[in-house]
């Protein structure tokens, strides 16, 4: 018992003697900066789904989808700078260029990425960092649209060729 005791009269002096100089007012003042991913937008465009406009010279696809998460206050009170990242691996017999395009409430273009080149035959990563007025215009989208468009030559869309998107974004938050 009194070796009990005696450790715990150790552990209490050393606790408060390492505490007495401890400024906790400065915890006040602390940040932290933290990472996070996020999946966004990902699919797969077939060439097969095309076969119905081999006559077009041009082609282009188009989707929406609603992005909510600028419209949580967390986010909207620490998010400092996000980095978007999209993979397009491109196996079409046609370079495609890609627009990102978010968009408010009232359905107008408040950012956009891109236009992107998509080499045919190829996989492609882009980074796109937007901070400071960049930031604060995604901060009010709530739709995220994508959309492709190809200048088709001779070559018509075959079953083995697609469009692979992947998109993801990291959101960098600042916490104080």
């Amino acid at each position: 018992m009194k070796k009990w005791l005696f450790v715990f009269g150790m552990i209490s002096i050393l606790l408060f003697s390492c505490t007495d100089s401890l400024d906790f007012d400065q915890a006040d003042d602390a940040e932290f900066l933290t990472q996070n991913k996020l999946s966004i937008v990902h699919f797969t465009l077939k060439g097969i789904d095309f076969t119905e406009y081999q006559d077009l010279e041009v082609v282009s696809a188009k989707d929406s989808t609603r992005f909510d998460v600028f419209e949580q206050e967390f986010v909207q009170k620490h998010l400092v700078k996000l980095d978007l990242q999209f993979t397009i691996n491109n196996r079409f017999n046609y370079n495609t260029l890609v627009n990102i395009f978010f968009k408010n409430d009232a359905g107008e273009r408040i950012y956009q990425v891109g236009p992107l080149l998509a080499p045919s035959g190829k996989e492609e990563m882009f980074i796109h960092t937007i901070e400071d007025e960049g930031i604060d215009a995604l901060k009010d989208s709530r739709e995220i649209v994508i959309e492709l468009t190809s200048q088709k030559d001779s070559d018509d869309f075959t079953e083995d060729m697609f469009l692979h998107f992947e998109s993801s974004g990291i959101f960098h938050l600042n916490i104080h």
